[in-house]
C-alpha cells in the first residue's frame, strides 16, 4: 500500500489528477495508522487524528508564507475578479481584438465576454501562459516588454492587489501599476478606480 501510495504522490507532482488515487488509497492508510496510535496511547490518537486533518495543511503553508514575509493576507479569487467587473469588461469589449495580458483569474471572464485572447487563465493546464503572465508583472519593466513582444500583447489589464497574495517587488511593473504609471510604450485605454487597461502603441496590428 505505502507503494501504491508513493506511487500516486509522484504522479501528483506532475498531474493533480494523481491525487484522487492517493485520496482513495488514505482512508485504509489512516485506519491502520490509528489502529497502531490506540495501541500507544491516547496522545498518539490525538496526534494521528491531527495529522490526519486536511485543513491543517493549508493552515500551516499560509503560516510558513506569512511568516517568512512570502505573502499578504489572502486575496486571491475575491481580487482577481475585480478586475471583470461588467463595466470593465464592457470597455475592453470595445476595442478590437487583441492579446491581453491580466491576472489569471480575469481570464475566464474575458474569455467569454469580449473578443480578446489572454495569456493567463485559471486552467491547471495553461502552465506556460500562467508562469508568463506572473514574470510580466512581477518582474521589471525590461522583462515585461519582452514577454509582451513573445506573447504579442497588445492590452495589458491590471487591478491593485490581484497577485493572488503576492507582494510585488519595488521595482517590478505591478508595484509601478500600483503607483499609476503605465508600462513603457503604452498609452491609458480605459480607466476605472483601480483598475487599468494599456494599449500597447508598438503593437503591430496598429500598422
Amino acid at each position: 500500500m505505502l507503494a501504491l501510495q508513493v506511487t500516486a504522490l509522484l504522479i501528483t507532482l506532475v498531474q493533480l489528477r494523481g491525487a484522487y488515487s492517493g485520496a482513495m488509497l488514505g482512508a485504509p492508510a489512516l485506519a491502520v495508522m490509528i489502529g497502531a496510535a490506540r495501541r500507544r496511547g491516547t496522545g498518539w490518537v490525538v496526534a494521528a487524528w491531527t495529522v490526519s486533518a486536511g485543513m491543517l495543511y493549508p493552515l500551516v503553508g499560509a503560516a510558513c508564507a506569512s511568516a517568512f514575509g512570502h505573502a499578504e493576507a489572502p486575496s486571491s479569487v475575491a481580487d482577481d475578479a475585480a478586475c471583470a467587473t461588467p463595466a470593465m469588461m464592457a470597455s475592453l469589449a470595445r476595442l478590437s481584438p487583441g492579446v491581453v495580458m491580466a491576472p489569471i483569474d480575469t481570464g475566464a471572464w474575458g474569455i467569454a465576454a469580449t473578443p480578446h485572447r489572454f495569456v493567463a487563465g485559471p486552467y491547471h493546464r495553461n502552465i506556460e501562459g500562467n508562469l508568463a503572465m506572473y514574470r510580466f508583472f512581477l518582474g521589471d519593466r525590461g522583462q515585461a516588454q519582452r514577454i509582451a513582444r513573445r506573447w504579442g500583447v497588445r492590452y495589458v489589464l491590471y487591478c491593485d492587489g490581484t497577485m493572488g497574495g503576492v507582494r510585488p517587488r519595488p521595482a517590478s511593473l505591478a508595484q509601478a501599476l500600483t503607483e499609476g504609471a503605465l508600462p513603457d510604450g503604452s498609452d491609458r485605454s480605459t480607466r476605472a478606480a483601480s483598475r487599468s487597461c494599456s494599449r500597447l502603441r508598438d503593437d503591430p496590428a496598429d500598422g
